[in-house]
């Protein structure tokens, strides 16, 4: 009997000292990362990544032989690398971001420097007080987009400028290590971006038409420019070799076909199908020719043109050593020595390895989160549901790794809403929920990238309808499947997340205890108002194309005129200088709700824009949500800020 006694006590001890262990919290998820941006040189000699310090970022350069540092700077105060390439064996260039005196949002400022491994010869090619106006003012906005970093010619980029966002491109071809810049042409159509080839020639762009439609034209054999048609059914990639392009062509029914288009004769090699989903990223080799695709119907999977390659046998074998774990090789030297590999998953946020083929060694370079126990870290899982009209939807569940179900439940909606999704892997988000009780579902709802093209346009003036009805659908499976406490949901999201959330509210008032909008869009009508989208011709097509023109429709699926229908309690998050989702639809929503003295929650922070980017203010935001949720869903598992 004492025995007996003994152990339950112990097992007692034993739950509440891993409950507590296991209710991590948001300065251990948001704080920041130890490195950022590792890119390997094309020779394979150095390493270059940028490590966070207080309101700036050091860069460092370290000798991947001897692991020793070649140079290391500071990018300077409120500056951050906010994209760079390797140009060459030995140059680095670096496009600083700033954060602008009212947000903490990151801007290109601009600029465009080169510099070598060792600090020497260090350039700046463009911006102020160089090539492009006279102030860091006068072009605060980026003026150009680095169209190539030149494979075939090391000394060389290709950049395309523009004065306006309206106005064409002129390409430039600039000397990376004396700055000089040479024009070359115009583009032919708006706002396009250029494909060039491994000899610096224009075979390509892509333009927006004001209707909201690419404009895809090629150079054909006689060097002329010449417009595909049917644009509309497909996506300009890259160059493939002298003659064709690479391109997306979605077929119909679903179906997308990866192809190499000749430009010379106009006629199509389809060299992958996809059927129900897309490609989400691509494995190019050195002399640009795609190896694989990566899809995420579920979990990733890298899909080998040819499965008895270097590279799809590597792979392979890299699987079979990390079992559970997505592995992706990032880059790989010119002579395809040393190879810069990364493993990550749900319950592994990411540990970087050098791989050197000669010795045939794989090294651990660096584990991001190093403080981070994995071991408190929850799993996520595939799952699929059938939606109230046949469309089969696809999503994730992050499940608590203590407690019994059915469980708390937060419904987690992605932004977008079109084209963005969520994926399998480590989500600092549905993390900090699990640890503290609370099952994360996540749903990809018609609408979502990476399915087709025809589920993506299934959710185009679907606002409020079949795509919250997904969301609805899946909390309703979650339910059904004994997972989820029905009595105790909470639904949050940002962007359009933050809509579905304050819809949900509004369509299932007795289905949601809580919700959280996060930047969220309140008041469709504002949409034609508001924001930088309308800002553009096209984006007004655009707008009028996926979410819809009728004033009472979209009145309708507004959560601002509809707050009488609310039952749930409120947490509203917003940025005042938003420009996406400017701070009028929280004011729109927060004021009918004052009209009718309908409680609610905010955190309005006037530094901020669209989504937190200070690791202060995300550190608050979290933490003040984990309190709400404590106080309006019930569970054993409780917030804390110890």
């Amino acid at each position: 009997m004492k025995k007996t006694i003994l152990t339950s006590i112990m097992i007692f001890i034993s739950l509440i000292s891993y409950t507590a262990i296991a209710n991590l919290q948001p300065e251990e998820l948001f704080a920041d990362d130890v490195v950022n941006n590792i890119k390997l040189s094309p020779d394979g000699k150095y390493l270059a990544y940028s490590i966070p310090k207080g309101n700036s970022e050091i860069v460092s350069i370290i000798d991947t032989a001897t692991s020793k540092a070649t140079y290391s700077f500071t990018m300077g105060e409120n500056r951050f690398v906010a994209q760079w390439y390797w140009a060459n064996n030995e140059r680095l260039l670096i496009r600083p971001g700033r954060k602008s005196g009212r947000s903490e949002t990151l801007y290109y400022t601009g600029k465009l420097q080169a510099i070598n491994f060792d600090g020497s010869k260090n350039k700046q090619l463009w911006g102020y007080n160089g090539r492009f106006g006279s102030s860091e003012k006068d072009n605060f906005k980026d003026p150009f987009n680095i169209e190539s970093v030149m494979r075939d010619d090391p000394e060389h980029i290709m950049i395309s400028s523009y004065p306006t966002a309206e106005s064409t491109r002129r390409l430039k071809l600039i000397n990376i290590y004396s700055g000089r810049v040479i024009n070359r042409e115009l583009s032919s159509t708006r706002k396009a971006r250029f494909i060039i080839d491994a000899k610096g020639n224009a075979i390509a762009q892509i333009g927006i038409l004001k209707s909201w439609e690419d404009e895809i034209l090629y150079k054909n054999k006689e060097n002329d420019w010449v417009e595909f048609e049917n644009a509309r059914n497909y996506d300009l990639i890259s160059d493939y070799d002298d003659k064709s392009i690479l391109m997306s062509h979605y077929v119909g029914k679903n179906q997308t076909e990866l192809v190499q288009f000749n430009r010379h004769t106009s006629e199509s090699t389809v060299l992958a199908t996809m059927n129900d989903i897309q490609a989400t990223s691509l494995l190019w080799s050195w002399d640009n020719k795609v190896i694989a695709y990566r899809t995420d119907s579920g979990k990733p999977k890298m899909n080998f043109l040819d499965v008895k390659s270097d590279r799809a046998v590597f792979n392979q074998l890299l699987m079979n050593s990390f079992k559970g774990k997505y592995v992706s090789e990032l880059q790989r030297s010119r002579d395809d020595n040393i190879r810069l590999v990364y493993v990550s998953s749900d319950t592994e946020p990411g540990i970087y390895y050098l791989y050197d083929n000669t010795k045939k060694k794989l090294a651990p370079l660096i584990k991001r989160r190093p403080t981070l126990d994995r071991k408190l870290l929850s799993p996520m899982r595939p799952i699929s549901f059938t939606a109230r009209d046949g469309m089969t939807i696809n999503g994730y569940l992050t499940s608590p790794i203590i407690g019994q179900s059915p469980q708390p439940m937060v419904v987690m909606v992605h932004g977008g809403p079109f084209g963005p999704r969520d994926y399998w892997g480590y989500d600092a988000e549905a993390q900090l929920l699990a640890s503290h009780g609370y099952l994360v579902l996540q749903v990809n709802f018609r609408g979502s990238g990476g399915y087709g093209l025809s589920f993506e346009k299934a959710g185009y003036k679907q606002w409020g309808k079949a795509m919250q009805d997904d969301i609805t659908d899946g909390t309703l499976w979650a339910i059904e499947n004994e997972v989820a406490d029905k009595d105790n949901i909470c639904i949050y999201g940002a962007s359009y997340g933050g809509y579905a959330a304050l819809m949900g509210a509004v369509k299932e008032p007795d289905l949601y205890q809580c919700a959280i909008g996060y930047a969220g869009v309140y008041d469709l009508p504002l949409k034609y108002k508001k924001g930088d989208i309308q800002e553009r011709q096209e984006g007004v097509s655009f707008i009028e194309q996926t979410v819809g023109t009728d004033l009472n429709e979209l009145k309708k699926y507004s959560p601002a005129y509809q707050v009488d229908k609310i039952k749930a309690a409120l947490l509203l998050v917003h940025g005042e200088h938003d420009r996406r989702v400017p701070i009028e639809h929280y004011e729109s929503l927060a004021s009918s709700l004052d009209k009718i003295n309908y409680p609610y929650e905010a955190i309005i922070k006037k530094e901020e824009v669209h989504g937190f980017y200070n690791n202060e203010n995300k550190i608050e935001l979290y933490g003040h949500m984990l309190k709400f949720l404590a106080k309006h869903l019930n569970h054993n598992v409780t917030a804390s800020n110890n």
